[in-house]
């Protein structure tokens, strides 16, 4: 089971002129995260990259017609969803609010559902008044690197779920739905309950400060978390007090995450990743891709996460867990949107 926003990702590469001016409509220098609160601010990006004006009704409809524009469905924890094996995507659940406008779903709404259905997901869903979450995967032809901006639309609105009747094997759940709102109410009273398995993914370093990195640490140290996912540089932010040679391939053995949670994993980019599997430390080289086939950098690290989930729910080797997560991160490289990859390659 996993919960997160009912998020529509609008993904491009685009041409550098094209790139530069939605750089400087987000008010940023270099590739970077950007939240975005004024829905304008959407409405004025999907002008610039598809050059024609659009009106508030009209978004999905200026994007479908586009060819540099891919509208796809989005989140972290849905993504770690799509990454597990079909046996575990035919009964999981997503659990999302949807936007309404005036008395109908805003048509981003239906796209969302579409899309969930279409990856083979169970959807259980509130509607609340407002927009729909969306979010923009942009990189320029010259730059690899992605920009990403986030409406959030209704996303911190919430009515609850009822968790005992779902009765979930695992819970997934990204940090950045913990930062505000009635959902982040819910998951962190959900996880101090200590009535259900908990995996977090760490998500972004940029949301690991202050109070609520506090709160996740406590999570961390209290043995709250049965899985833990992140880079490294999520981690080194999570625990500043840690030498941050632990966030390193050689140093991650002796990291103390392996005495607070069962099962925790550490992504290295280009060279690989390494786990604390239930007492046993394990770790694998990246799977080598041709820059020159590279195509996408946005949840490559959800793919992962999710392969390594469904291993610790099989009880699998966690040799072969992270040989197989590494093959479907590299896989996710090379497709515009890491949901339309199916499950990872056995061998």
């Amino acid at each position: 089971m996993a919960f997160g926003p009912s998020l529509i990702d609008i993904c491009a590469k685009l041409p550098d002129d094209r790139y530069a001016a939605c750089q400087n409509l987000l008010g940023l220098t270099r590739p970077g995260w950007r939240r975005l609160d004024d829905y304008g601010l959407v409405l004025r990006l999907i002008q610039i990259m598809s050059g024609q004006r659009v009106s508030n009704g009209a978004v999905l409809d200026a994007v479908r017609a586009c060819p540099e524009l891919f509208p796809a469905v989005g989140s972290t924890t849905l993504g770690m969803l799509t990454a597990m094996p079909d046996r575990y995507r035919s009964r999981s659940i997503f659990i999302s609010v949807l936007g309404r406008m005036a008395d109908a779903l805003d048509p981003l709404s239906r796209a969302f559902t579409d899309g969930v259905s279409a990856i083979g997901i169970a959807h259980e869903y509130t509607v609340a008044a407002g927009r729909n979450p969306v979010g923009f995967v942009l990189s320029g032809r010259s730059e690899p690197s992605k920009t990403l901006a986030t409406y959030t639309g209704v996303a911190a609105v919430f009515g609850g779920a009822h968790l005992p009747r779902l009765d979930p094997e695992l819970v997934l759940v990204d940090v950045y739905e913990l930062v505000a709102g009635q959902m982040a109410a819910f998951l962190h009273e959900t996880i101090e309950a200590r009535r259900f398995r908990i995996a977090l993914s760490l998500g972004n370093d940029r949301l690991l400060g202050g109070d609520l990195g506090e709160r996740i640490r406590a999570y961390v140290w209290d043995r709250r978390v049965h899985v833990l996912c992140g880079n490294a540089e999520e981690y080194r932010t999570l625990f500043p007090q840690l030498d941050s040679q632990l966030a390193t391939p050689a140093g991650f053995r002796d990291h103390p995450v392996r005495g607070w949670v069962p099962y925790a994993l550490m992504t290295f980019a280009e060279n690989g990743m390494a786990a604390h599997w239930a007492g046993v430390f394990a770790s694998v080289a990246a799977v080598s891709v041709d820059r020159d086939r590279i195509v996408n950098t946005s949840g490559v690290g959800d793919a992962a996460a999710g392969s390594f989930c469904a291993g610790v729910l099989d009880g699998d080797d966690p040799d072969e867990t992270l040989r197989r997560s590494a093959r479907l991160a590299s896989a996710a490289l090379l497709v515009l949107h890491p949901q339309l990859l199916r499950e990872a390659p056995r061998g």
